[in-house]
């Protein structure tokens, strides 16, 4: 079992890599990532039960937010599992968008950790302001 599971679009496949082996090189090994040889679904394997199962197992989701995520039902679905299996939730954008056009399922129930400015992450917290954020302080 993985304790992250990191929800991505499949348009986002290189996103999805370079977020998994950063947290593989902040010491996070524990990551599933469906296009993962390894650890991920493997040719033949049911890819929705699979992604069920390893969903409900986690400890945390990463759910990586782009338009193409934002456009996509089954990451929709991912993260109403995540709440209903209430998962530790983390919402990255992986592409500049700006905070007032987010979902409000989004924005209103959790912070979002923004990579996508390339320059050092930061967790929007709505009205109160900036915080700074990192790796190996998302999980205890």
């Amino acid at each position: 079992m993985s304790r992250i599971f990191l929800s991505h679009s499949s348009k986002d496949d290189f996103s999805a890599v370079a977020v998994r082996d950063w947290l593989g090189e902040e010491g996070w090994n524990d990551v599933f990532l469906d296009l993962d040889p390894a650890q991920g679904i493997h040719p033949g394997q049911r890819w929705e039960r699979a992604l069920y199962e390893q969903a409900s197992r986690c400890e945390a989701v990463i759910f990586l937010v782009s338009n193409n995520w934002l456009n996509s039902d089954w990451c929709r679905n991912e993260y109403e599992l995540a709440r209903r299996l209430n998962k530790r939730v983390f919402v990255v954008l992986i592409e500049n968008i700006p905070h007032g056009d987010l979902p409000d399922y989004l924005k209103q129930t959790f912070q979002a950790v923004s990579f996508a400015s390339g320059e050092d992450p930061h967790i929007q917290r709505g009205a109160a302001g900036h915080a700074g954020g990192a790796p190996r302080h998302f999980f205890a």
